[in-house]
């Protein structure tokens, strides 16, 4: 091989070259949603809500709806959004919204507190509290937050979190849903706590589990609880 060629091996590669790192690096580029999640993390908070009602100490334990917004430079807000379950499975959903105007928030706080009769406003600690106190709490018990949750947009956690209603329950409550893995969850409760350490709810009549195709052990849990449930209070035994 000449030295032409050799020149012409050598510019080939460099070009070659350059291009694999130009993709690499337009790979690692952050798709323009995460741009603006991290735009969006470095701003101030703005105006924060949860659904009204959520101080509410209730038997059966609600889930909460919290929402908090980051003002962007241009004025704009960038929300976040968590469903939070105090007594057992921490952030059951979450994701960051697109970004909004002033009123389109008025918009999207109408949609998500119609389920709770509004939303109302709130400090950025409290919000912070009570989504930071259920995910330590569902991490106890092994439970993860929701991939999607924005964490950018909710912390960095404080330094100190403030008690808010129902953040230490002395017992796990879990409420059955719609779309759980209620297998999954049982049997990661039973493997915590026991299968007598925590209460279980069934309160929209979902069905009876054994057409769930849940495992036998999953079943024997069940079934032990909802005893426990209607055993009678001696107290409340008439002479």
């Amino acid at each position: 091989m000449d030295r032409r060629q050799l020149k012409r091996e050598k510019k080939k590669k460099k070009r070659e070259l350059a291009k694999k790192k130009a993709r690499a690096a337009l790979e690692r580029r952050p798709d323009p949603e995460q741009r603006l999640l991290r735009a969006a993390a470095r701003s101030p908070f703005g105006p924060c809500y949860i659904n009204v009602g959520w101080q509410l100490e209730e038997e059966l334990p609600a889930l909460v709806s919290v929402v908090v917004t980051r003002r962007l430079p241009d004025g704009d807000l960038v929300p976040g959004l968590a469903l939070v379950d105090r007594t057992c499975l921490g952030i059951k959903s979450g994701h960051a919204g697109d970004k909004v105007t002033d009123d389109e928030l008025q918009d999207l706080l109408a949609d998500v507190g119609a389920a709770y009769g509004g939303m109302e406003p709130c400090e950025p600690l409290i919000a912070q509290s009570v989504v930071y106190h259920a995910a330590d709490y569902a991490r106890r018990l092994g439970f993860t937050p929701d991939p999607d949750f924005p964490e950018l947009l909710f912390g960095p956690r404080p330094p100190e979190l403030i008690d808010t209603p129902l953040h230490a329950a002395a017992r796990p409550i879990y409420v059955r849903g719609p779309r759980d893995d209620v297998q999954g969850i049982v049997s990661q409760l039973v493997a915590t706590v026991g299968a007598d350490g925590f209460t279980y709810v069934d309160d929209i009549g979902l069905g009876d589990p054994e057409d769930m195709g849940l495992d036998a052990t999953t079943l024997e849990s069940l079934a032990a609880l909802e005893e426990d449930d209607e055993e009678p209070d001696p107290d409340d035994a008439t002479a």
